[in-house]
């Protein structure tokens, strides 16, 4: 790259990085209190000796995205050429395998679910979607790499859909700059930086724990950085355009022995020319790539809770321990003293010493105020509190019909989380899916079953390579295959955490069903379908019995089709469909089913 070329490059992002920061101004000054209540810490001046945080507002954050995000998603690529069926089962393949291995920085689900947990916090939290060669881990593949907030610049005033551009800072060793030179040195143009970093032994910027970077939690927990002149870092910054990323590198703490530099600018853009970032919003705002989450609209509330409580036990000390008024002049001050057997001296005992008369009433309002606010920031928040009938603003009171009405809110507000949530899952696995198109350079080896492959032997024969056993295999997806457009449909509400007793009570009626109503199945064997019984049967295992994988298991290749069945079978009723069950502990299972009372299943 010229020299021309690259300062106006460099005058560029400075100026974005610049205008980003600006405009978030007053966004960035509330995040410290809103990680203050995040992890139950008085931040405000309440007044009082006493600091005790109510955590009504984070445990509804907690509990609210523990149930949006209780499960992994679930969802299908379709291929979309109808003739390429193989291709279909190849990709759901692949993005099955990368989900279970995208494991940098934290668990796939888990970083997920702290996407969502944040944006409560925040309004809204971004992630990068990269693609990842890590030869420490040996993957290669898509990954999602949470963005701390304060590492955040977007593009003022459009969207993140809208934008043109979004920033995000990162900080990296010496070693970190020599691999990149190592692995791509057409591309990064480090020489410079590392020279300077080892002259000046590293950046001080980022060895101070100060407020632009760095959370309030890590300022509390850990309140000093130490500097490591053998191992410096380095504060560096990723601009993503839809055409080009640019890596560069700010000013640092000592202008004098420091300057700006242009480290990177590869040529090829991101797959469609998406932005490789997506963001998951608590409840967006027009116009804006940062929404608004529950805890910055419920904290005057939390505050107000917090000021009465510790007022209250302000009040509930001066009640045992009174102020005192007395004749200093009939007294010996020094010998006033609280405390069981001590001796007071004057002159007359309850005159001239005389507890203050504190009216009560600020403290006989406690619990009607306390149930005030309390309900407030239960409504704001959308949880379910019917343990108290005086917390609740329902004539019902703790009637059933007060939990269902207060179940209602609740599910209601976890629906448009959950609505959020799928929105960014999409994004994520429509950039996963581009990238796998664009990227995949190495063959990719999966272990499956035998009947896993057998769809995608007919398909494509040549990638199947079956073990001896013959019930299990590899499947081996080479560069190249995957060359098609594709759609990705996420199914809605996947990831909403299972209420257990509902599941079991669906699984139960559509079994009872079938076994109980054979022409179910003769309807449908006449439409050109039919029912997995199996699979139904496991889906009422799972929900009821534990270790239920250990009761249905794949039969022996090397057992003869007429030992498969026990010699004591269980008697199937005229009416009802066959099954092929030859585990002693199964058929008593679905003796229960068949002859349970009333015909329900035996309750586990």
């Amino acid at each position: 790259m010229k020299k021309k070329n690259n300062d106006a490059l460099l005058d560029s992002v400075q100026q974005h990085f610049a205008d980003s920061k600006k405009w978030l101004g007053n966004r960035r000054d509330e995040w410290d209190e809103l990680e203050a209540i995040l992890i139950g810490q008085n931040k405000e001046s309440l007044g009082t000796k006493s600091r005790v945080f109510d955590p009504k507002l984070s445990t509804a954050v907690y509990e609210r995205s523990a149930r949006v995000m209780g499960q992994s998603p679930k969802g299908k690529a379709y291929a979309t050429s109808k003739d390429d069926i193989g291709k279909t089962l190849l990709m759901n393949l692949l993005l099955d395998y990368y989900t279970k291995r995208a494991n940098e920085q934290r668990r796939f689900v888990t970083k997920l679910r702290l996407m969502d947990l944040y944006s409560l916090v925040y309004g809204t939290m971004f992630a990068i979607v990269p693609w990842r060669v890590d030869k420490k881990r040996g993957y290669i593949g898509p990954e999602i790499n949470l963005l701390p907030i304060r590492n955040a610049f977007p593009q003022p005033g459009v969207s993140l859909s809208d934008a043109d551009w979004f920033q995000a800072r990162d900080v990296v060793s010496v070693s970190w700059l020599k691999a990149r030179k190592k692995e791509a040195p057409d591309v990064w143009d480090v020489e410079d930086l590392i020279a300077e970093l080892e002259r000046t032994g590293g950046d001080e910027a980022v060895t101070t724990n100060k407020e632009d970077s760095t959370s309030f939690i890590d300022r509390t927990f850990y309140p000093t950085t130490v500097s490591d002149a053998t191992f410096p870092r380095v504060e560096i910054i990723h601009e993503y355009r839809r055409d080009k990323w640019i890596t560069w590198a700010p000013l640092r703490a000592d202008s004098k022995t420091s300057r700006p530099y242009v480290l990177r600018v590869p040529d090829e853009p991101y797959p469609n020319y998406m932005l490789p970032v997506i963001s998951k919003d608590a409840l967006p705002l027009m116009n804006c790539p940062i929404g608004i989450g529950e805890i910055a609209r419920g904290k005057t509330l939390q505050y107000a809770v917090n000021s009465l409580i510790n007022m209250y036990l302000e009040g509930v000390k001066f009640s045992i321990f009174p102020p005192l008024h007395m004749n200093p002049d009939n007294v010996v001050k020094s010998s006033i003293k609280w405390g069981a057997g001590e001796f007071w001296f004057m002159d007359n005992p309850n005159v001239d010493v005389q507890p203050m008369n504190i009216s009560p009433k600020g403290i006989d309002t406690f619990q009607s105020t306390y149930s005030f606010l309390s309900n407030a920031l239960v409504n704001q928040s959308g949880s379910t509190e019917v343990m108290n009938a005086r917390n609740s603003d329902f004539s019902l009171g703790k009637t059933p019909k007060a939990i269902e009405s207060r179940m209602f809110t609740q599910q209601a507000r976890d629906e448009w989380d959950l609505f959020m949530m799928d929105e960014t899952i999409q994004d994520l696995y429509e950039r996963w899916i581009a990238l796998i198109v664009q990227k995949q350079e190495q063959n990719v080896k999966m272990r499956l079953f035998a009947e896993e492959i057998e769809e995608i032997e007919k398909v494509y024969p040549d990638v199947v390579e079956m073990f001896d056993s013959g019930r299990r295999g590899t499947v081996s997806v080479k560069k190249g295959t995957l060359d098609t457009n594709y759609d990705f449909v996420l199914e809605p509400g996947s990831t909403y955490k299972v209420n257990q007793e509902e599941e079991q009570e669906k699984v139960t009626s559509v079994l009872k069903s079938v076994l109980e109503n054979p022409q179910i199945v003769e309807s449908l064997e006449r439409e050109g379908k039919e029912i997995n019984l199996g699979e139904l049967f496991k889906r009422w295992l799972k929900v009821n019995i534990r270790d239920w994988d250990k009761i249905i298991v794949d039969k022996s290749p090397e057992t003869p089709e007429a030992e498969a069945l026990p010699e004591a079978g269980v008697p199937v009723q005229p009416q009802q469909p066959a099954m092929d069950i030859s585990d002693p502990q199964l058929q008593q299972l679905v003796q229960e089913v068949m002859g349970g009372l009333g015909g329900v299943p035996y309750a586990r």
